[in-house]
């Protein structure tokens, strides 16, 4: 198995609940420069914003949001924003399936509304999007990003350069580019000519660093050595840095568990959370593997059991967690994380009884 476990939005898409337009709209007061952050160390969680009602009452979740959204819900984000700030995350990366569907809709409502709460959103370019399936709608896509939302307050931007997160390279159409890092580097020499954007791509295969700035694995939860695998992936990068006479980002995912076990998928698996330790382990070894940055998979992939989000099950324990090791990744004395009522007193079991 590789790194890359099949999430949930192909799912997502035969199944129907990509959302309709809802209408609803935010506007606070916007700090006039986009969101920049210069050489420190980032916390990212994967975030997605295709929920509807009917992905809560599907019976394939094994836990639910202590209350119930829809993804277009300006209210939702914004709380969903103050959590993850209130728990050192720096940054959301924001599963994107292209222009004009409810994705691109809900990340430009996001996008000021982060801003004016100290939190910065990237697009997670989602490559196997139905609505990306040729090298047109990829180059198109990524246009339509740039001059959409890039350009934004809120947007991620690090020393300078605005931040895209890639899923799934190897989905890319090749179009006649021959291999999949061959037909990147023919998007890139289009879109991005001058390297003005900082790209990060997603998988285990090094040979994409010859065009991507970063790499990340987006699952570690088939891992049977979490620590090895993680230094091994550090290595690889900082190795492939060197032969390319380059700085290369490796980004280290952390994760609480993971369960897919009601997707009826072929290859399905459960990752159990230990009461935390589990979590504790991942961002154990993703420190230990030298990362640059660290991201969560994930703020709210409820199909995949992944989510750190407040849940009926775990209240708000995974903020907490969170908040103690970002703080102390960062170098930052963690105070207490002011604690959610609401997350406390719904959760329907304590953490210790729910692994």
């Amino acid at each position: 198995m590789t790194s890359s476990a099949v999430p949930a939005r192909a799912f997502y898409a035969r199944a129907g609940f990509i959302l309709a337009a809802s209408g609803l709209a935010f506007g606070p007061s916007v700090p006039a420069q986009a969101a920049d952050v210069s050489a420190q160390r980032l916390v990212v969680a994967h975030y997605y914003s295709w929920y509807d009602m009917d992905a809560w009452s599907a019976g394939i979740t094994s836990d639910l949001p202590v209350q119930l959204y829809v993804s277009a819900d300006a209210a939702a984000m914004a709380e969903h924003v103050d959590q993850a700030r209130a728990a050192g995350i720096d940054a959301f990366n924001v599963a994107w399936l292209g222009p004009r569907n409810p994705t691109d809709w809900n990340l430009g409502t996001m996008l000021p509304l982060a801003a004016s709460r100290g939190i910065s959103l990237a697009v997670g370019f989602e490559t196997d999007s139905p609505f990306l399936g040729s090298r047109e709608a990829v180059v198109s896509g990524l246009r339509y990003a740039m001059d959409t939302h890039m350009s934004q307050p809120g947007y991620l931007r690090y020393e300078g350069r605005p931040v895209i997160f890639f899923w799934r390279l190897e989905a890319i159409p090749a179009d006649g580019s021959g291999s999949p890092a061959e037909a990147w580097r023919s998007v890139r020499d289009e879109v991005d000519p001058n390297r003005e954007m900082l790209w990060i791509g997603e998988g285990d295969r090094f040979e994409f660093l010859q065009v991507f700035d970063g790499i990340y694995p987006y699952s570690i939860a088939w891992s049977r050595n979490v620590l090895g695998t993680l230094n091994s992936y550090g290595a690889r990068t900082r190795q492939q840095a060197a032969a390319l006479g380059t700085r290369k980002l490796w980004v280290a995912t952390v994760m609480p568990g993971y369960d897919d076990l009601l997707t009826g998928r072929s290859g399905a698996l459960r990752r159990d959370r230990a009461s935390g330790a589990y979590y504790d382990e991942t961002w154990q070894a993703a420190t230990a593997s030298g990362a640059d940055w660290i991201i969560i998979t994930s703020w709210n992939e409820w199909v995949e059991g992944s989510q750190i989000e407040p849940s009926r099950s775990y209240g708000n324990a995974y903020l907490e967690l969170t908040h103690g090791w970002a703080q102390s990744w960062k170098g930052v004395a963690a105070g207490p994380l002011e604690p959610d009522p609401a997350a406390d007193g719904e959760a329907t079991a304590e953490l210790a009884e729910n692994p």
